[in-house]
């Protein structure tokens, strides 16, 4: 017999440690006299919980205890051609017991839902790290992000610590594309932010 590990693990033990060793950081640079932040601080934060809440969605929960899958197993969890997973999806609508309907909005949330998980980087990561603040900076972080969180969704069905989960070509496609979007969000609102600001300085 085994046992599972929640994703609630990873809230009662990571946040509270990152509040500490963030304590500690701002504690030292106010002891020197450094500016904190306290925008920075809060995105941080924000941050932090939605790499918690995006790792408890694609990784967990684990299973510790049980065997292994077999390869064969394996290799039909896997695939590498672009878009299959989503025609084949949209093939089978009308097909098999389940309404029409159900059929469409699933396929529907699987898409929007690669799409949105991955909004947040394109959008925080160019505001806590100015360096990282064009298009081809975030398609390569959102790129690395998503590849490995597939990578590791493998190693689990290798290992047989997770739930069977496919790992798809189609949700790094779209997970980078939603990546895209958080970063044309964060344009667009860095742009009306500076017409405000700049409206606001002329008002005076």
């Amino acid at each position: 017999m085994g046992y599972f590990i929640e994703k609630e693990f990873l809230v009662i033990f990571v946040i509270p440690l990152y509040l500490i060793v963030s304590g500690i950081i701002i504690f030292l640079k106010k002891k020197k006299g450094e500016k904190v932040d306290s925008f920075r601080e809060i995105v941080k934060f924000g941050f932090v919980l939605y790499i918690i809440a995006l790792i408890g969605v694609t990784l967990f929960p684990i299973r510790i205890g049980y065997g292994r899958q077999s390869i064969t197993m394996i290799n039909m969890g896997i695939n590498y051609i672009p878009f299959k997973s989503i025609i084949y999806d949209i093939g089978q609508i009308g097909i098999g017991s389940f309404s029409v309907g159900f059929q469409i909005k699933l396929l529907i949330m699987n898409v929007l839902g690669n799409l949105i998980l991955f909004m947040p980087i394109g959008f925080i990561v160019p505001v806590l790290w100015k360096k990282v603040n064009s298009l081809k900076d975030i398609v390569f972080v959102g790129f690395i992000a998503s590849l490995s969180i597939e990578l590791l969704q493998l190693l689990e069905n290798f290992l047989n610590i997770g739930f069977f989960r496919v790992v798809d070509v189609d949700d790094l496609i779209l997970n980078v594309l939603g990546a895209i979007l958080g970063y044309m969000a964060y344009k667009l609102a860095k742009l009306v932010v500076t017409k405000y600001k700049i409206k606001g300085q002329k008002c005076r």
